[in-house]
Protein backbone atom coordinates (compact mmCIF):
# COMPACT_ATOMS: atom_id res chain seq x y z
CA UNK A 1 0.00 0.00 0.00
CA UNK A 2 2.97 2.31 0.92
CA UNK A 3 4.34 1.26 -2.34
CA UNK A 4 1.44 2.72 -4.36
CA UNK A 5 1.78 5.92 -2.84
CA UNK A 6 4.98 6.29 -3.18
CA UNK A 7 4.55 5.02 -6.67
CA UNK A 8 1.64 7.53 -7.05
CA UNK A 9 4.04 10.63 -6.26
CA UNK A 10 7.46 9.35 -7.47
CA UNK A 11 6.12 7.96 -11.06
CA UNK A 12 4.74 12.03 -12.44
CA UNK A 13 8.06 13.61 -11.05
CA UNK A 14 10.42 10.69 -12.98
CA UNK A 15 8.36 11.32 -16.00
CA UNK A 16 8.43 15.01 -15.93
CA UNK A 17 12.12 14.63 -15.03
CA UNK A 18 13.01 12.28 -18.30
CA UNK A 19 10.92 13.90 -20.54
CA UNK A 20 12.49 17.20 -19.74
CA UNK A 21 15.56 15.54 -20.01
CA UNK A 22 14.55 14.26 -23.90
CA UNK A 23 13.22 17.56 -24.70
CA UNK A 24 16.54 19.21 -24.11
CA UNK A 25 18.76 16.54 -25.52
CA UNK A 26 16.81 17.04 -28.70
CA UNK A 27 16.61 20.79 -28.39
CA UNK A 28 20.33 20.71 -27.93
CA UNK A 29 20.78 18.52 -31.47
CA UNK A 30 18.05 21.39 -32.70
CA UNK A 31 20.90 24.20 -32.11
CA UNK A 32 23.93 22.12 -32.85
CA UNK A 33 22.17 21.34 -36.48
CA UNK A 34 21.64 24.93 -36.82
CA UNK A 35 24.43 26.05 -35.76
CA UNK A 36 26.41 23.90 -38.14
CA UNK A 37 23.87 24.62 -41.13
CA UNK A 38 24.49 28.35 -40.89
CA UNK A 39 28.58 28.25 -40.52
CA UNK A 40 28.58 25.88 -44.06
CA UNK A 41 26.62 28.53 -45.37
CA UNK A 42 28.89 31.02 -44.38
CA UNK A 43 31.57 28.69 -45.83
CA UNK A 44 29.77 28.51 -48.99
CA UNK A 45 29.45 31.97 -49.66
CA UNK A 46 32.98 32.60 -48.47
CA UNK A 47 34.19 30.32 -51.58
CA UNK A 48 31.84 31.86 -54.25
CA UNK A 49 33.17 35.12 -53.25
CA UNK A 50 36.50 33.98 -53.29
CA UNK A 51 36.27 32.50 -56.72
CA UNK A 52 34.51 35.92 -57.50
CA UNK A 53 37.35 37.82 -56.42
CA UNK A 54 40.56 35.93 -57.82
CA UNK A 55 38.60 35.88 -60.83
CA UNK A 56 38.23 40.01 -60.75
CA UNK A 57 41.73 39.90 -59.88
CA UNK A 58 43.07 37.85 -62.64
CA UNK A 59 41.01 39.57 -65.07
CA UNK A 60 42.45 42.72 -63.78
CA UNK A 61 46.08 42.09 -64.30
CA UNK A 62 45.69 40.66 -67.17
CA UNK A 63 43.26 43.97 -68.58
CA UNK A 64 46.42 45.84 -67.77
CA UNK A 65 49.45 43.52 -69.43
CA UNK A 66 46.93 43.76 -72.54
CA UNK A 67 46.57 47.78 -72.20
CA UNK A 68 50.58 47.64 -72.24
CA UNK A 69 50.70 45.61 -75.19
CA UNK A 70 47.44 48.15 -77.04
CA UNK A 71 44.97 45.57 -77.02
CA UNK A 72 42.52 47.45 -75.12
CA UNK A 73 42.53 50.92 -72.65
CA UNK A 74 44.23 51.70 -69.76
CA UNK A 75 42.62 50.63 -66.40
CA UNK A 76 40.94 53.15 -64.46
CA UNK A 77 43.13 54.07 -61.21
CA UNK A 78 39.61 53.67 -58.78
CA UNK A 79 39.04 50.28 -60.30
CA UNK A 80 42.42 49.26 -59.46
CA UNK A 81 42.27 50.87 -55.65
CA UNK A 82 39.13 48.62 -55.38
CA UNK A 83 40.10 45.79 -56.62
CA UNK A 84 43.44 45.87 -54.73
CA UNK A 85 40.64 46.87 -51.24
CA UNK A 86 38.59 43.79 -52.10
CA UNK A 87 41.37 41.61 -52.42
CA UNK A 88 43.11 42.64 -49.34
CA UNK A 89 39.09 41.89 -47.31
CA UNK A 90 39.57 38.13 -48.55
CA UNK A 91 42.87 37.77 -47.78
CA UNK A 92 41.79 38.92 -44.50
CA UNK A 93 38.73 36.60 -43.97
CA UNK A 94 40.39 33.64 -45.64
CA UNK A 95 41.68 32.74 -41.99
CA UNK A 96 37.99 32.72 -40.54
CA UNK A 97 36.29 30.70 -42.75
CA UNK A 98 38.61 28.47 -45.16
CA UNK A 99 40.77 25.24 -44.64
CA UNK A 100 44.41 25.77 -44.50
CA UNK A 101 44.64 24.15 -48.06
CA UNK A 102 42.46 26.94 -49.36
CA UNK A 103 44.57 29.66 -47.07
CA UNK A 104 48.11 28.59 -48.77
CA UNK A 105 46.36 28.80 -52.67
CA UNK A 106 45.28 32.35 -51.78
CA UNK A 107 49.03 32.72 -50.16
CA UNK A 108 50.60 31.36 -53.80
CA UNK A 109 47.66 33.32 -55.64
CA UNK A 110 48.77 36.50 -54.09
CA UNK A 111 52.25 36.17 -54.35
CA UNK A 112 52.04 35.16 -58.24
CA UNK A 113 49.94 38.44 -58.45
CA UNK A 114 52.62 40.59 -56.63
CA UNK A 115 55.25 39.05 -59.21
CA UNK A 116 52.85 39.61 -62.13
CA UNK A 117 52.26 43.38 -60.76
CA UNK A 118 56.54 43.70 -60.69
CA UNK A 119 56.83 42.61 -64.07
CA UNK A 120 54.15 44.42 -65.85
CA UNK A 121 56.15 47.39 -64.41
CA UNK A 122 59.46 45.87 -66.13
CA UNK A 123 57.24 45.88 -69.95
CA UNK A 124 59.29 43.39 -70.80
CA UNK A 125 57.24 40.76 -72.87
CA UNK A 126 59.15 37.19 -71.77
CA UNK A 127 59.13 38.25 -68.12
CA UNK A 128 55.15 39.50 -68.26
CA UNK A 129 54.28 36.47 -70.10
CA UNK A 130 55.82 34.22 -67.54
CA UNK A 131 54.26 35.92 -64.39
CA UNK A 132 50.97 35.69 -66.33
CA UNK A 133 51.65 31.91 -67.04
CA UNK A 134 52.38 31.50 -63.34
CA UNK A 135 49.32 33.87 -61.92
CA UNK A 136 47.29 31.46 -64.16
CA UNK A 137 48.27 28.12 -62.62
CA UNK A 138 47.95 30.05 -59.26
CA UNK A 139 44.27 30.86 -60.41
CA UNK A 140 43.66 27.29 -61.28
CA UNK A 141 44.42 25.97 -58.49
CA UNK A 142 42.32 27.97 -56.09
CA UNK A 143 39.63 27.38 -58.41
CA UNK A 144 40.45 23.21 -57.54
CA UNK A 145 41.19 23.86 -53.50
CA UNK A 146 37.54 25.52 -53.46
CA UNK A 147 35.81 22.91 -55.16
CA UNK A 148 37.41 20.72 -53.28
CA UNK A 149 36.39 22.64 -49.53
CA UNK A 150 33.01 22.71 -51.49
CA UNK A 151 32.75 18.96 -51.83
CA UNK A 152 33.70 18.10 -48.45
CA UNK A 153 30.74 21.23 -47.30
CA UNK A 154 28.33 18.94 -48.89
CA UNK A 155 29.65 15.71 -47.77
CA UNK A 156 29.21 17.00 -44.14
CA UNK A 157 25.95 18.64 -44.52
CA UNK A 158 24.44 15.24 -45.86
CA UNK A 159 25.67 13.90 -42.41
CA UNK A 160 23.97 16.94 -40.61
CA UNK A 161 20.84 17.12 -42.48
Amino acid sequence: MVFLEVAAVVGPVVGIALGAALNGAAESRRFRRDYVLEHAKERRDFLGEVMATVDAQHRLVHRVAGSQRGENRPVEPQGRRDADEQWGDLLRRRYLLSGITLQQSLSAYDRAREDAVQALKTKKPDPISAALAALDEARYHIFETAEDEARQLVVALGRVS
